[in-house]
């Protein structure tokens, strides 16, 4: 089972998004680069390659990609501002009640990103090119003529990269219009199997299909398969980033299940008698029956887990603040390597509180494997008459320690 990616939906807005955030800025940071230059023709007759379908003919203006870009935004941030979510692209009504303000807006971001397109410099004319891409998608979801007359001609042009684009942005369009439609859009994915495993490099079928995922799908089902399309069909950097996100988030989602579990493990010893018992770093037997009387901080942690020795500072600091009102600490090292911790310890004189080691051979300490604990950082919180008191003080341990600071012990 798949686990979808929790990228926003706004993030799919596309190109008009971006406009809106300023993203279009060119990689090259110094404006200079871009500035055009004489050429042995007139710059001013340089025209878009022919593999892209025109739907402007205006010719380049000579103005600077500084001034083309602020333009773009502006005209950007307008078609930006009139999308509110991706109903806007799916349901019919919404589209009708913008379609009178929305193409105007993406026919001016268009001309502009024409513009661009025929800077004299390659990366302005990619960037361009892109955005006129997505305009286009937008402008025939919208139902504009011309749009829509421009995506077939690249259909059925002879650049096989422009056809594949413009056939994409049909399909997506085709999904987002069929987004209460199951069967349609299953027909849609089938068509979109079969041109995955023809073009299995192709960036804008995964582009598509990661689109159709995250905007519009009739049935989460439906959602999967063209995440299934994804990371089964298509091999090319797109679909392989994709596929990469997805095991992350599969990966953090199955963790915070995990964790969630076994919260509610520790969560059965709460307001039950907690003695902990083990080796300190010299040595010496321990059993924090000896601290009755005392509020105690269990801290599980080890020096190979980043968030635990990131929290060491702030563990410390509080400590010493508490400790002349009756606090202690537990540290409860996995560290397998002894002289390791010793080692860090010795780095770290502050850190001044008991600490016990890990004498087996086992990832984690055996109190942890004993109370269920299997990821770390934890802190358990025990009050002065030796009462497990939370669980999860990693979050709120300085609110509920001054609390329990302040009671009496009976």
């Amino acid at each position: 089972m798949i686990t979808k990616l929790n990228r926003s939906a706004a993030a799919l807005l596309v190109t008009t998004a971006m406009l809106g955030s300023g993203a279009i800025m060119l990689v090259s940071a110094r404006a200079a680069e871009l500035t055009p230059q004489p050429t042995a023709t007139d710059a001013t007759t340089t025209t878009m390659p022919a593999t892209v379908p025109t739907m402007t003919t205006t010719e380049p203006t000579g103005r600077s990609v500084i001034a083309i870009q602020a333009d773009l935004r502006k005209a950007g941030e307008v078609a930006t501002n009139l999308l509110t979510g991706p109903e806007d692209f799916t349901k019919q009504a919404k589209r009708e009640e913008l379609k009178a303000a929305i193409v105007p807006a993406l026919n001016e971001t268009l001309k502009y990103a024409d513009e661009l397109a025929r800077f004299p410099h390659p990366t302005a004319q990619a960037q361009g090119q892109d955005i006129r891409r997505e305009m286009l998608l937008l402008l025939a979801l919208y139902d504009d003529p011309a749009a829509i007359a421009a995506l077939e001609s690249a259909v059925k042009g002879a650049d096989a990269d422009e056809a594949m684009s413009a056939k994409s942005s049909q399909m997506v369009i085709l999904w987002w219009k069929a987004a209460d439609r199951a069967d349609e859009q299953t027909k849609i994915l089938d068509e979109m199997t079969t041109l995955a495993r023809d073009n299995a490099n192709d960036d804008k079928l995964a582009t598509a299909l990661d689109r159709m995922s995250q905007i519009g799908a009739a049935n989460p089902e439906l959602s999967e398969r063209a995440l299934n399309i994804i990371i089964n069909d298509l091999k090319g950097p797109k679909a392989h980033s994709i596929a990469q996100e997805i095991a992350m988030q599969e990966m953090m989602s199955k963790k915070e299940i995990h964790y969630k579990e076994q919260q509610a493990k520790l969560d059965e010893n709460v307001g039950k008698p907690m003695n902990i018992e083990g080796q300190t770093v010299d040595g010496k037997a321990f059993t924090s029956a000896d601290m009755k009387g005392k509020v105690i901080l269990v801290d599980f942690w080890a020096t190979w887990c980043p968030p635990c020795v990131a929290a060491l500072p702030k563990l410390q600091e509080f400590y010493a603040a508490n400790h002349d009102k009756g606090l202690e600490i537990i540290g409860v090292s996995s560290d397998n390597d002894i002289e390791s911790l010793k080692g860090f310890l010795a780095d770290n004189k502050e850190l001044t509180w008991t600490q016990l080691v890990n004498t087996t051979s086992d990832e984690l300490h055996p109190i942890a494997t004993k109370l269920g604990i299997d990821m770390i950082p934890v802190l358990l919180v025990i009050d002065r008459n030796g009462i497990l008191r939370a669980t999860n003080g990693v979050e709120n341990y300085q609110e509920l320690v001054a609390k329990l600071l302040d009671e009496k012990p009976n």
